[in-house]
């Protein structure tokens, strides 16, 4: 029969599995019962440290690769990004950025890949998973058809969340024009933001056929 000495550390409970009868009396082994909790604790503490300092690199990277996009006009930013991805290619956020830039210069397959390892980095981030599987649907070259598929990908995967990832709010106040029209739904302002001016002046003036296409993308 055994009971449970909590502890908490690191913001966690953590529990070392101590018999009763070492507890009181003359017997108590109190070195042993220590010992026990410090390896525990040390384990914990391990843990702790290695997600802090992963946490502290992606910001980091983050900011690197932000200050990227802003100082490169769109000639330079593949490579920019790319040089801050060769140090930090964990990083999520470049990764997703990366996609972005080459969806707006229509090489659709290139952008599938990256939005694809930026979900592989990060799987909260259900955006990068919508435009990994919306890209590969895409016909290379036919810029607005990427339009059908973000629609239909998105009914597709059960309408997942769009924006509660803190790297799809950056990229899209970061990527996106100053001005977003109301009628767009949270949907449609992703492609808003992430797409070029030809989607963009597609989306403001669409013809009958595609606004049923694009119903998901309209408010």
């Amino acid at each position: 029969m055994t009971a449970d000495i909590a502890s908490e550390i690191g913001g966690g409970k953590r529990s070392a599995q101590v018999d009763p009868r070492d507890l009181g009396g003359p017997n108590t082994n109190w070195f042993r019962i220590c010992s026990r909790l410090r390896r525990k604790a040390l384990v914990v503490s391990k843990v702790t440290f290695s997600e802090f300092s992963r946490r502290r690199r992606v910001a980091r990277g983050s900011a690197a690769v932000i200050t990227a996009w802003k100082q490169n006009p769109d000639s330079h930013r593949d490579s920019a990004i790319r040089e801050c991805l060769d140090s930090d290619p964990e990083n999520p956020m470049g990764w997703f950025l990366l996609g972005c830039h080459h969806l707006r210069c229509c090489r659709i397959r290139d952008a599938a890949r990256y939005f694809g390892m930026a979900y592989h980095q990060d799987v909260r981030i259900e955006s990068a998973a919508l435009l990994t599987f919306a890209c590969l649907k895409a016909r290379e070259g036919q810029c607005t058809d990427i339009l059908d598929q973000i629609a239909v990908t998105w009914i597709e995967m059960r309408r997942p969340r769009l924006t509660e990832s803190p790297v799809v709010r950056e990229a899209m106040e970061l990527a996106g024009p100053e001005h977003t029209p109301e009628y767009l739904s949270e949907l449609g302002r992703l492609a808003w933001a992430l797409t070029d001016d030809r989607q963009r002046e597609a989306l403001s003036a669409p013809a009958a056929d595609q606004h049923d296409k694009w119903r998901p993308l309209f408010a």
